[in-house]
């Protein structure tokens, strides 16, 4: 059976993908872009990578974890997301957030080269 960090980790890639797909096939037929989608997107992509963070804080000794742990993590994501991956992981922590900001810019990136290929 698999583990809950492999649960969070195989629902991103899902919804990444499936989000993905929906934006650029939107745009390569010159349909408007789902706004509604793009912004739950954006709401849950967050949401996936704390609780993947929550899950991997469990596993490590050297992450201190109040009660509140959890809450924290939500309010202060956006600073604690680039100190966590720095933390656990030096200097491969770098190219983790790079890769996730790939990840999150992924269909607009896709949408560009389909605009200078000409599709």
């Amino acid at each position: 059976m698999l583990n809950r960090k492999k649960h969070v980790e195989y629902w991103f890639v899902a919804l990444l993908v499936i989000v993905t797909y929906i934006d650029v096939a939107f745009y390569w037929l010159d349909l408007p872009e789902p706004e509604f989608l793009l912004l739950a997107w954006s709401f849950v992509f967050y949401v996936l990578i704390i609780m993947w963070i929550e899950i991997d804080a469990r596993g490590r000794e050297n992450v201190y974890l109040p009660f509140e742990y959890g809450f924290l993590v939500y309010i202060f994501g956006l600073i604690y997301i680039p100190y966590y991956f720095i933390r656990t992981r030096k200097w491969h922590g770098i190219s983790w957030l790079i890769g996730l900001v790939v990840l999150f810019y992924l269909s607009y990136i896709l949408k560009l080269a389909i605009y200078y290929t000409g599709l």
